[in-house]
């Protein structure tokens, strides 16, 4: 009888062993499957970054970040957030009038300076023109703040932000005094749960 429990055990510990070197032994691909541009002033001429991607019946979706320019007359370069699909997750179709979420042009907003590492959901419970819902990092301009912002769009590429912050920094004693990014949001029981980052 011990000799069959020892088995049985001996069994159990090879299968969970084969289990936890299957979800963590990675092949990486040769190549990037989305780069920067290496252009000027493209929207993502510097660098590419903070990809989220979403399976979406067939299709996987993705949401990520383009570090360049505004214009040719931009004298620094902002962080915005574009869009690309893909069958396979290996070749990507961007789309065409990235970024699909912009800086605010106006200078006094949260989310001024550049809007940085997205999440989204497809909330099938919600008003069809909300969605698609995003949360995202929101650079002030010209400071090292980032809050977190809220957007929700019908199809996922036009987006309409909420105007103020959904989660502020803490004030200077707090230990997220410093700046908020990465949110990662799920809907869960009727509920909205979010996981991020915050540095003082």
């Amino acid at each position: 009888m011990r000799l069959l429990i020892f088995h049985i055990l001996f069994f159990c510990c090879l299968i969970f062993e084969q289990n936890i070197s299957a979800q963590t032994t990675w092949v990486k691909h040769p190549s990037p499957v989305l780069e920067r541009s290496a252009t000027f002033p493209d929207w993502k001429g510097l660098a590419t970054g903070d990809p989220f991607v979403m399976l979406d019946n067939d299709t996987l979706k993705m949401w990520y970040a383009g570090v360049g320019w505004v214009s040719a007359f931009d004298d620094c370069p902002h962080v915005r957030i574009g869009y690309a699909w893909s069958i396979d997750g290996i070749n990507w179709n961007e789309y065409a009038n990235n970024p699909v979420l912009n800086i605010n042009p106006d200078t006094s907003m949260f989310d001024a300076d550049g809007v940085e590492t997205p999440t989204v959901i497809k909330d099938e419970s919600a008003p069809p023109e909300q969605r698609y819902k995003m949360w995202y990092a929101g650079q002030y301009f010209n400071t090292y703040r980032y809050d977190i912002g809220y957007a929700y769009s019908s199809d996922g590429i036009n987006w309409i932000k909420h105007s103020v912050p959904v989660i502020n920094v803490g004030s200077a004693s707090e230990w997220d005094s410093g700046f908020l990014e990465g949110p990662s949001v799920i809907k869960e029981d009727g509920q909205y749960k979010m996981w991020y980052s915050r540095y003082d």
